[in-house]
């Protein structure tokens, strides 16, 4: 089973369904960015999305201290649905996709057998 984990400060659940109904373990933050930080690590996901179009900067700076820590610098990241300008500033960060490309995504990953990005 794939483990995701989604950062998500909409009020939106529509990334955790579906990645539900792709029969992912899904774990989720959508209130605190250092929260989702430390969960990540106690978690170790095989992928982590982060809607970007809600708070961006929260995103980025969990995504920043993903990255460098060294038990979760290989985990893929996803950006959901960024503005450009938003899109920009994650460059080496993680991928950017818009949202309806996910089921795609998890269909690809389950296909191949692997994760198939890491930047």
């Amino acid at each position: 089973m794939i483990k995701v984990f989604v950062i998500d400060f909409s009020e939106s659940n529509h990334i955790t369904d579906i990645l539900t109904r792709n029969n992912c373990l899904v774990e989720y933050e959508n209130i605190d960015g250092g929260r989702a930080y430390k969960r990540i690590e106690e978690f170790m996901p095989n992928l982590v999305f982060i809607n970007y179009s809600c708070k961006p900067s929260h995103g980025r700076q969990t995504a920043i201290a993903i990255n460098k820590r060294k038990k979760t610098t290989q985990i893929p990241i996803y950006f959901i649905d960024g503005t450009q300008v938003e899109i920009d500033k994650i460059k080496g960060m993680g991928k950017s996709i818009k949202f309806d490309e996910i089921d795609g995504i998890m269909k690809k990953i389950k296909t191949v057998g692997n994760i198939v990005y890491k930047q």
